[in-house]
Order: C-alpha cells, then structure tokens, then sequence
C-alpha cells in the first residue's frame, strides 16, 4: 500500500495493518511504500511484479492517500490515536 506521510492512524505500516484487520491470516505480509510521490502506483507496480516475475498468486496494490491533502500545518496529529 503507497502511504506517503504516514502519520496519526496510519503511522507504522498501514499495509500490514490493513491485511490484518481484513481478516487476513498473521503469515501474510503487508508492506508500505513511502515515496512522498506516486506512492499508491509505485505499490500496484511492485504487486504486479510479484505476480510477473515472482510467482506470487494474488497480490493487492493501492494507496490511501494524496501527500498534497496530508501536508499541512495540523500533520494530522490530531488523530494521532484511534478512537475505536
């Protein structure tokens, strides 16, 4: 998953998170990419390089959010804890 200011609740590996929370089992992993830029797409490349060229049966890509939306004067820190 392309998270490129990972900050307040999605600090510390969204990706992996997110497959948890999927229900998905804790033998599946989950990695973030944080390139400040086109992160979401550079995350769909790396899944579909997976599936091309390592085998890799089914493989999810995307992103969460737009770094133009995150960066601002709040950093979202504001929702530095989940609530639930």
């Amino acid at each position: 998953v392309g998270c490129a200011m990972q900050q307040g609740t999605m600090v510390m590996n969204v990706a992996r998170k997110g497959a948890i929370r999927a229900g998905l089992p804790v033998t599946v992993a989950g990695t973030t990419i944080d390139r400040q830029c086109a992160s979401g797409l550079q995350a769909i490349a790396v899944a579909a390089r997976s599936v091309i060229s390592d085998g890799v049966e089914v493989a999810i890509g995307g992103g969460i959010e737009s770094i133009s939306l995150v960066q601002n004067d709040h950093m979202n820190r504001f929702h530095a804890v989940d609530d639930e």
